[in-house]
């Protein structure tokens, strides 16, 4: 291997705020056109979590089986409070992620009980704070399936400087129009997908 070689499999860090809400079933026609009016970018991929050994504060990955990333939490940083909307906390977490090489097959499910494969159809949508390119939040609406059970996720995620704010402000516009039913996301539904995933398959668990 040489030295660009090694250059490359280094590690990419990267510092972000995100907050996530999840639920089951599907979120149906009035929510995708809630979410509609902003200029969304599709994408699908399979996620495969390390479940075993369970190591709170970390969320292991391969992701879409193209990198193995490592997330750490940094603990809350803020919190969401939109009235007849969205509550929740706003975590911190750094991620690191390495370039898988090519030759890896991950195309099926890895084998054990130790990983999970997490199936994500998501929309995303950025928005550039001041319009010129530079940092942005991105809010991702995705359907989810796991172990035969269908969720879905509303998640806003902004990453460097002033990500905090970006998040709260992009919250702002995007809750600006009330949402198509009286249902708001509630506190005890925000929780990064490690956190949920570490409770499926396991009795009374819902996360």
């Amino acid at each position: 291997m040489t030295q660009g070689d090694l250059h490359q499999r280094r590690p990419a860090q990267e510092r972000t705020c995100e907050v996530r809400w999840i639920r089951p079933g599907r979120y149906g026609s009035e929510i995708d056109r809630w979410f509609s009016r902003f200029s969304q970018m599709p994408e699908t991929r399979d996620d495969d979590y390390l479940i075993s050994p369970r190591m709170p504060g970390l969320s292991i990955k391969i992701r879409g089986g193209a990198s193995f990333e490592v997330k750490q939490q940094r603990g809350v940083v803020g919190a969401l409070d939109i009235t007849d909307a969205a509550a929740g906390s706003i975590d911190s977490w750094i991620k690191r992620s390495i370039p898988l090489p090519d030759v890896v097959d991950l195309s099926r499910p890895l084998e054990g009980s130790s990983w999970r494969r997490v199936s994500k159809r998501r929309q995303i949508a950025r928005f550039p704070i001041d319009g010129s390119g530079g940092p942005e939040c991105s809010v991702e609406l995705t359907e989810v399936e796991v172990l035969g059970q269908s969720w879905w996720t509303l998640g806003f995620e902004a990453g460097g400087r002033g990500a905090l704010g970006r998040i709260k402000h992009t919250a702002a516009v995007v809750f600006a129009e009330p949402l198509p039913t009286a249902s708001a996301f509630r506190a005890e539904e925000a929780c990064s997908y490690a956190e949920w995933i570490h409770g499926l398959g396991h009795p009374g668990g819902t996360r």
